[in-house]
């Protein structure tokens, strides 16, 4: 006998396909600014030339000649910066940033880009001190908030972060990457229908994204709407036939939905685009309810090789390996699950479960009640520890665990 709670886990893969500098070479001679509107000199021609045939080093070495030849050159100087960006020389790329954006404190994209390199050095003080300090002067800088918001993201301040995200799409309407971002992070504090909402504007504005409906997809499933999230990983795929992510995430829904043919053949399209752990622990999941329990452990095995961090990947090989017996394999599994986080119930019910199949009862009460301490209402501790207790003949404390088990469940 057994007890096992049954954990979904996501990975939310997000790629960014909608970035403000679209081509970035080019944003110094074409943007709209006073600033970048001059024409291009003959030497500043061959140089974006050799850029644009992807000779970046070329062309960084001739925008540096050109930027020392005339240091009033702003605009040489900025593709210089975007160029040594561009090939990760960020040491390189910061001095002449800070340089650029001291020399011309209201222009908007120095600011970004300085920024940005700051971001991409990891100092996400210094970006909230760039986007602050701009912001003072020009409260309606949109790419600014938006930079500051992933550097507070960076640092995990998600709420601070959807508030910038807001000030920049309030100062660009229809901003798609801040909309984007924004939908993240609110699928992040589980503000799961606002994260369908930005999904949703995303989509109007780029109907054919595969994982933007991929992720609005995850959305609804946290919403338990089945119907739409189906249809959006549906849809993600008819985009992107190679999307396993999309191909997983439906095998879930067809999982939950008790359709375990479509799911196994979701998950199995996954793996044959590339093996992917998440997929391998579905295969497990529908394997483990079907009682299948030897292609369940092939399968978890498949998962916890390419990913050894899940707590739930532990879980459910340690319930297939009870199932079947393995009652040593299945407590190491158990302990595997509480090394990666000490405080899941997982972890209590299956070890104590496998302590209690290898007739260890005095441990497995042990652990048990450790669960009970911390998961004060969870039913299936109760249930479990009742159980043990019946094994050791006293049967009056399992009675009055029995009871408490009851009275829990009855309040869910």
């Amino acid at each position: 006998m057994y007890f096992f709670i049954h954990k979904i886990y996501f990975y939310f893969i997000i790629i960014v396909k909608f970035m403000k500098k679209i081509c970035v070479l080019l944003l110094a001679f074409l943007s709209g600014t006073a600033l970048y509107s001059q024409p291009m000199s003959e030497a500043e021609t061959k140089a974006m030339a050799l850029a644009n045939d992807g000779k970046l080093a070329e062309a960084a070495s001739a925008f540096e000649a050109i930027y020392n030849a005339d240091n009033k050159n702003t605009k040489a100087l900025y593709t210089l910066t975007e160029l040594y960006e561009d090939l990760g020389e960020l040491q390189k790329a910061y001095p002449l940033a800070s340089k650029g954006a001291s020399l011309n404190p209201d222009v908007e994209d120095w600011a970004f880009l300085k920024a940005e390199i700051e971001l991409k050095l990891g100092n996400n003080d210094a970006v909230i001190q760039t986007a602050n300090n701009f912001l003072a002067k020009h409260s309606d800088a949109a790419f600014i908030y938006f930079i500051k918001a992933k550097a507070l993201d960076a640092q995990s301040k998600i709420q601070l972060a959807i508030g910038a995200y807001s000030k920049a799409i309030a100062n660009k309407p229809g901003y798609v990457n801040a909309l984007y971002l924004r939908a993240k992070d609110f699928v992040a504090i589980s503000r799961y229908q606002n994260g369908v909402d930005d999904f949703s504007k995303v989509i109007e504005l780029a109907p054919k994204n595969d994982e933007v409906y991929n992720q609005r997809g995850l959305a609804y499933y946290s919403l338990k709407q089945m119907n739409e999230a189906y249809a959006d990983f549906s849809k993600a795929i008819e985009y992107n036939p190679k999307n396993k992510y999309a191909y997983a995430n439906r095998g879930w829904v067809n999982f939950n939905n008790g359709n375990d043919a479509n799911a196994l053949a979701d998950f199995e399209n996954s793996n044959a685009i590339k093996n992917y752990a998440d997929a391998y622990y579905g295969l497990a999941s529908v394997y483990k309810k079907q009682k299948q329990y030897s292609l369940a452990i092939e399968n978890i095995q498949k998962a916890i090789s390419l990913d050894d961090k899940m707590p739930a990947y532990f879980a459910i090989y340690s319930s297939v390996l009870a199932a079947s017996s393995r009652n040593d394999e299945a407590l190491t599994a158990a302990e595997k699950i509480l090394t990666l986080d000490a405080n899941s119930p997982d972890g209590f019910i299956l070890k104590a479960t496998a302590l209690s199949n290898l007739e260890k009862y005095e441990e497995a009460v042990k652990t048990i009640t450790m669960g009970i301490q911390q998961y004060s209402d969870n039913y299936l501790m109760y249930g479990l520890r009742s159980f043990i207790y019946k094994q050791q003949g006293k049967t009056s404390l399992a009675e009055a665990d029995n009871q408490k088990a009851k009275e829990l469940s009855t309040k869910e």
